[in-house]
């Protein structure tokens, strides 16, 4: 280990300068923590959405999904009739309409509080898509977090070096 910091010091006095100063436990351990503890919240965030007892016919990950379907689009569109007729029709047959429209709105509001049975929940799709979600969401944060606090040591270390007053050597150095 020490043959491979000494080729690093002499590779880049710089960088070795830079890593012998901030590479110290404490602050190793800081960020450790916090780019744990902020993976794991996360994480658990994603898992809000986990499918239950309660996950609903209507689902995207339900398998039974698609045999649903197709019976609420047909009471969709014969919602959409009734209330094209309802704009276009006698007055006297106005009650009648909207009766059947009650029930066709009662019918898909009950399709959509079927439960999915548990055994019928595609996991895999599940786990795949949160997943990629969390993936996703971590790398936003970690290049916001990267450009901040790269932004954070320059100005810092442009800070340091004007209140030593070795800028301008900094400067004209190669």
């Amino acid at each position: 280990m020490l043959n491979l910091i000494d080729k690093v010091g002499e590779w880049n006095p710089q960088l070795f300068r830079e890593l012998k100063g901030r590479l110290k436990f404490s602050h190793v351990a800081i960020a450790l923590t916090s780019s744990l503890l902020l993976q794991l919240v996360v994480f658990l965030y994603q898992l809000h959405d986990i499918p239950d007892n309660r996950y609903a016919l209507s689902e995207p990950y339900c398998g039974s999904h698609q045999a649903y379907e197709h019976r609420q689009s047909y009471l969709s569109r014969q919602e959409d009739l009734i209330d094209n007729q309802l704009n276009n029709s006698d007055p006297r047959v106005i009650p009648h309409l909207r009766a059947q429209l009650r029930q066709i709105q009662d019918e898909l509001y009950a399709i959509s509080k079927v439960l999915c049975p548990a055994d019928r929940i595609d996991w895999q799709s599940w786990w795949q898509d949160h997943w990629q979600s969390i993936f996703l969401s971590l790398t936003v944060i970690f290049i916001f977090t990267l450009l901040v606090a790269g932004a954070y040591l320059l100005i810092s270390d442009l800070a340091k070096e004007e209140q030593r007053g070795t800028l301008n050597f900094i400067r004209l150095s190669p």
